[in-house]
């Protein structure tokens, strides 16, 4: 949706009187949805990225592959626990892309 559009469908709402709930799920937020979707994917990866970190305190996760990866000098087990954590967080962010697109292209119509 170009910023054109965008600034039309919120000054429409603005205009039109309307109940605060429907401005809400009109305007406000499909407009908002985009960057609400960026912060979420931002969370995703963080979250991610602290897998490794976990495994000092103890989690059972790819974090802790990592981490005996590390304790072994394991090359070959932390390259494939570390790619694995890597394809998860882009896979992630790929879906979300997704998300975001068809909910875009579904407005614009």
């Amino acid at each position: 949706m170009s910023a054109p559009i965008k600034s039309i469908r919120q000054s429409t709402c603005l205009s039109v009187p309307a109940a605060p709930m429907q401005t809400l799920l009109q305007a406000k937020l499909p407009l908002a949805l985009p960057v609400v979707m960026l912060g979420l994917n931002q969370t995703i990866m963080a979250a991610l990225s602290m897998l490794a970190i976990a495994a000092l305190v103890g989690t059972r996760d790819l974090g802790q592959a990592v981490y005996v990866a590390l304790g072994k000098a394991d090359a070959g087990m932390g390259l494939i626990a570390g790619l694995s954590i890597a394809f998860l967080a882009i896979l992630a962010d790929r879906l979300i892309q997704a998300a975001v697109a068809r909910s875009a292209a579904a407005a614009s119509l």
